[in-house]
This record gives structure tokens, C-alpha cells and sequence, in this order.
């Protein structure tokens, strides 16, 4: 009878790719016959960030304030590909980290540059560093000209002592040669350079994520990506800023496995075909944030009509947290029956930079058919227990309920934009 361990490293690769960093560790312990394995996982790809002080009433002066941190039982797409670990935890443990260690790619959302010169004297060889955020410690936040200044500081820092490593910046990229961005497989451009460089993007034959804030109305522009992308980010920065073709008719959607779009949504003009896997067929992660006060419940009930039968994760955000828009989102479950659906309410009413830079899928769990994610400080559980929805799938009748995964402080915490500002500013 074979075993686990007979199997080739190619397939255990495989089988631990499908589990988080806290199940790999549980299942390949420190000297186990699969630790060699787990190990390659834990490095590969590193997501560093700040845990966020819990908004609450009851620390008395002089206690220690408890911190928010990514819980441990999250299974999403995030949790699967990345080890994800607090800036303090990280810091402390730096040292004792394998040095010889292959790191394809280490994302920081929360830093200064002391940590950035240390992580790249410990490590021997990082192949992508990006920053999340631009950190400023300063109480009235800053000016964009210097976070610009400092993303250009750290991409000089890391162009003169590390490269090898591939810098990739928080904030929209404009090239002039080609050689400025051939090697990179991820990157933020503005609509307005896709539209006046088409063949400069194309001509990127590494790139597998794209991020590009829609800063004008595209139009019928002459302009289409054919690089296989695996991630697309679409961000619309304004209402009069859109975006009047489908994806399809921009970029090649065969291949892409992770979507996310925000801002002022037009679903029916974003997506070609109700059946989302015709044009999608390997999608399983699609993220969907609907801006507008005014006309985001309406898309958001425009959006009922499309569907896909192996999307994974589902996460939509809507302007109001009323019972209204939760009974559309649970009238989304027979569309999405695959899919683990999370719901959330608008972050920030005039500010898109949270949902780029965080984007709330990170936090959301991995939940059963039935079950949908309820992520808002408005729903205590006394409207929880009272809310009742049923839904039609196959010949079935299925009641769907909402459940609540964090408590009301760690909530106020995600949803607390203030503390947020103090920490980063981005140039949009």
C-alpha cells in the first residue's frame, strides 16, 4: 500500500498547495519527512502586515491595547498561496529565518525603511518585493509628493544593492523604454497610459497581474492586452471616470484566475456573457465593490442575473448594509454554488485606495453553500438570528443565513479608516 511519502515531489508540491500555512505546519512539523516540502511552501511567497489596534472602550489607561491580527483558520485563495504574518512577528523572527531560502515573492504593507534594509541583507535572494502601502509616521499624514519620494527612494535602494530582485511600486507606472518593464509580472498602470502606450503593455511578456485605475471614460480606444493574465485589478477613481467596453474586449480572460473591480460598476458593461465561465473559465476568485450610494444597489441587483458554477470565492461590497442588499447576496447562492460568498459594506465613502491596497478579501473566510459571510459593525446577533431568506436550488428549498466571523470591535477596527490614514498615503 502506498503512502504519502512515496509519492513524487511534484504531487506532494501539489497537495500542499491546497493547504494554509498553519494546516502545512500542522501536517509537516519541524523534522517530519514532509518539512522539506512545507518549508519550500512557507517561503515562497511572504505577506507582511501591521496588526491594527482593537477599537474598544474597555482598555483601561496604562493596559496593554490588544491588536487586531489575521485569524488562523482563514482557507482563501490569500490564506492557500501566501504566509501570512504580522510585521512585529516577522521582525522578531527575522533572524532565525533560512537565509538561503528562495523568496519568489514578499509583499510589506506596513514598513520603514530600516526593515527593508534588513529583510534584504538577511535573505540571499527575493525575486519580487513590493510594497502595499507607503508608511509615514506622521500625525497630520502627508503630502503625495513624498510618498512619491519615498517609493522612488526604495526603488533606488533596491536598482543599486539587490538586482535581482524586481521592485514592484504602490503607486501607477509610466515607462519610456521597453526595457524599463519587460521583466515584470505585476504592475499599475492608469487607464489613461493603456491608452496612449497599448503597444508598450503588450509588448510585457512576464506580466500575469495588472492593476489599472480608470481615470478617464474608455471609450471605443484601439486597444487590447493579449498577455495571459492571471490577476486583473480594475479601479474606477471617479463617476465620470469608466469604463464603456467589456473586460473581454480589453484583455484575454482565458487564463485569469483572480478578478477584482471597484468603484463605479456598470456589471453590464463590464461582463459580455449572464454566464460568467464562458469567459472565465478558470476563475476563482472575483471580488466586486459597489461604490455609489445611489446607483450601487441598483447594479448590485443587476448583477443576480449572471452566474458561475466553479467561481470558489465570491465577495461583494455595497454601499448600505440593509436587509435589502442581503437578500439580493443570498439570492446569489444557486448562481454561485461553488462559491464561498462574503459580504461587506462599503469601506470608505470617498476613498478607493483601502480596496486596492487591502483588499477585503483577505479577510474573508472560506464558508460553506448557504452560509454567507455578514461583515458589518450595523448587523449585531439579534439581527443575525432574526433574518431569514430562502432561495431556490435544483428542486430545493434552501434557507440561507448570514453569519457574523469577527466581533463587533474587530470589525470597527477593519472598518476604522481614521487609524488607516495614519499609517499609509498613496498617490492615486
Amino acid at each position: 500500500m502506498l503512502s504519502l511519502t512515496c509519492l513524487p515531489h511534484e504531487i506532494l508540491e501539489q497537495v500542499f498547495h491546497q493547504l494554509n500555512q498553519h494546516e502545512a505546519l500542522t501536517f509537516a512539523p519541524l523534522h517530519s519527512k514532509f518539512y522539506y516540502v512545507a518549508k519550500s511552501k512557507l517561503y515562497r511567497n511572504l505577506y507582511v502586515y501591521a496588526p491594527w489596534p482593537l477599537q474598544t472602550d474597555s482598555t483601561k489607561q496604562g493596559e496593554i491595547q490588544s491588536n487586531f491580527h489575521f485569524p488562523k483558520n482563514l482557507d482563501n485563495c490569500k490564506s492557500k498561496s501566501y504566509t501570512i504574518i504580522s510585521n512585529d512577528t516577522f521582525e522578531r523572527y527575522l533572524a532565525k529565518l533560512d537565509k538561503t531560502q528562495e523568496i519568489f515573492r514578499l509583499e510589506l504593507y506596513c514598513h520603514n525603511m530600516t526593515i527593508i534594509d534588513c529583510i534584504f541583507k538577511h535573505f540571499k535572494k527575493i525575486r519580487y518585493f513590493q510594497l502595499l502601502s507607503i508608511y509615514i509616521n506622521h500625525p497630520e499624514g502627508c503630502s503625495d509628493v513624498f510618498s512619491d519620494n519615498y517609493s522612488d527612494f526604495v526603488e533606488e535602494y533596491v536598482r543599486l544593492y539587490q538586482p535581482g530582485t524586481i521592485y514592484i511600486s504602490p503607486k501607477n507606472r509610466c515607462f519610456d523604454t521597453l526595457s524599463d518593464f519587460v521583466s515584470f509580472n505585476s504592475i499599475m498602470l492608469s487607464s489613461t497610459y493603456c491608452r496612449d502606450n497599448p503597444e508598450c503593455v503588450s509588448q510585457m511578456t512576464n506580466l500575469t497581474e495588472l492593476t489599472i485605475w480608470v481615470n478617464n471614460v474608455l471609450r471605443d480606444q484601439p486597444w487590447k492586452f493579449h498577455m495571459k493574465l492571471r490577476v486583473l485589478r480594475i479601479y474606477s477613481v471617479s463617476k465620470l471616470s469608466h469604463m464603456t467596453s467589456s473586460l473581454c474586449d480589453r484583455f484575454d480572460t482565458s487564463c485569469l484566475r483572480e478578478l477584482y473591480a471597484g468603484g463605479h460598476l456598470d456589471v453590464n458593461k463590464l461582463f459580455t456573457n449572464s454566464d460568467l465561465q464562458i469567459d472565465y473559465p478558470k476563475l476563482v476568485q472575483l471580488s466586486l465593490e459597489f461604490d455609489s450610494i445611489y446607483y450601487g444597489p441598483y447594479f448590485l441587483r443587476v448583477f443576480k442575473r449572471f452566474k458561475h458554477r466553479t467561481l470558489r470565492s465570491l465577495v461583494i461590497s455595497s454601499p448600505s448594509p440593509c436587509e435589502s442588499d442581503a437578500r439580493i447576496v443570498c439570492d446569489l447562492c444557486p448562481q454561485y454554488p461553488s462559491s464561498s460568498i462574503n459580504w461587506w459594506a462599503k469601506l470608505w465613502r470617498n476613498s478607493h485606495d483601502y480596496f486596492v491596497m487591502f483588499d477585503v478579501s483577505l479577510l474573508s473566510p472560506n464558508l460553506p453553500f448557504g452560509v454567507v459571510g455578514c461583515h458589518s459593525p450595523n448587523w449585531n446577533a439579534e439581527k443575525l438570528a432574526k433574518f431569514k431568506h430562502r432561495v431556490v436550488y435544483g428542486t430545493e428549498d434552501v434557507e440561507i443565513t448570514l453569519r457574523r466571523c469577527y466581533t463587533r470591535a474587530e470589525l470597527e477596527t477593519i472598518y476604522d479608516s481614521e487609524s488607516r490614514r495614519r499609517y499609509h498615503t498613496i498617490k492615486v
